[in-house]
């Protein structure tokens, strides 16, 4: 499969702004933030342009280049750049929102994520990014399992953390959080 055409030509129409979306959306905007970055920002919807309709710079990045064209060519005010965590070359404390939107699965270190939202992240910012709950979800163990083989083989560097994995990291980094659930989604929410 080619993600990033397979998106383009049809997964924003199948996701569209669905309830997840919108409760990611409120949260992000719950602080009143001027500069926001959308890590694995895809093709920009519907993240970016609802961050740009209330007026708010945008900074961010896709490690996909098709991705990242399709967003520069939908939302010219963005200022986006191809790369993943570790590509991501804004200075520290530059971001008063910084988050990672239905893609924390995709990323091979979590850990790595999450300190390079909190560097960019200004003292009193946020950082909001959701993992999927494999536990909880309408699916039987062996449509989950069949779920969970067909990623790995697709997307050999995918990556499920569990609660306890990022509870963890987030512990050892000193963190405050606070946590929410949306069908099979945790969200984070942590405070710099």
């Amino acid at each position: 499969m080619n993600y990033p055409k397979y998106w383009i030509e049809s997964g924003a129409a199948h996701y569209g702004y669905d309830k997840l979306c919108q409760k990611l959306v409120r949260l992000i905007l719950k602080s009143k933030p001027k500069k926001v970055y959308d890590l694995a920002c895809g093709i920009g919807f519907p993240f970016i342009e609802k961050m740009l309709e209330k007026g708010i710079e945008v900074s961010g990045s896709d490690k996909s280049f098709l991705l990242v064209q399709k967003a520069r060519e939908s939302y010219p005010r963005a200022n986006l750049k191809v790369g993943g965590y570790s590509e991501i070359v804004e200075s520290e404390n530059t971001f008063d929102v910084s988050y990672c939107a239905r893609s924390s699965f995709y990323l091979p270190d979590i850990k790595r994520m999450i300190d390079e939202l909190v560097r960019i992240t200004k003292p009193g910012g946020k950082i909001i990014f959701d993992i999927t709950d494999i536990t909880k979800t309408k699916k039987t163990l062996k449509q989950r399992i069949a779920s969970i083989v067909y990623f790995r083989n697709t997307y050999p560097d995918t990556y499920y953390p569990s609660f306890r994995d990022v509870e963890y990291i987030l512990c050892s980094l000193n963190l405050k959080y606070e946590t929410s659930k949306f069908e099979n989604k945790i969200i984070f929410e942590i405070t710099k």
